[in-house]
């Protein structure tokens, strides 16, 4: 499989605070993070910045539920993105080693996502991402708006 761009895509990055985590990453970075939005499927409130790093915070519309899954999330890394030009095809090369698809997501337009069991890639997931046209713009831009929305 080719790896586009020679290196890492960006990193998921779990936190118990995404507003905190945000004001002082940028600060350290000097690179501002998006608007969050809200992934239901995903249970999580994300951001992500031009660095290459997706702050990840569980969510739900339970603020009880929300405070439970804050409580047992460890802020750490939880997956390595990788960018590929055809997704199709490196999922099934990824597949024929063995690997397992956990998760998909597509934002249409903008990106098309695999995400693989990290049990079976030493505790971090590897994600594999396809770039769509809207990549370049925004995410305000390219769903737009410009508050928090959910996903």
């Amino acid at each position: 499989m080719k790896i586009l761009g020679g290196g890492t895509d960006h990193v998921h990055w779990y936190v118990k605070d995404l507003d905190k985590a945000m004001e002082l990453l940028s600060k350290v970075l000097g690179s501002d993070f998006q608007v969050p939005f809200v992934l239901k499927d995903w249970k999580s409130r994300q951001s992500m910045n031009r660095v290459g790093l997706e702050l990840i915070e569980p969510w739900t519309p339970d603020p009880e539920l929300t405070n439970e899954m804050k409580e047992n999330v460890t802020d750490r890394i939880l997956a390595l993105s990788f960018r590929v030009e055809s997704l199709d095809e490196a999922v099934a090369e990824l597949e024929s080693y063995g690997l397992r698809v956990k998760r998909r997501f597509e934002m249409p337009g903008v990106c098309r996502d695999a995400i693989f069991d990290p049990s079976d890639t030493f505790g971090v997931a590897i994600e594999l991402t396809e770039l769509g046209p809207l990549w370049d713009a925004t995410f305000e831009e390219a769903f737009g708006r410009d508050e928090e929305r959910v996903l």
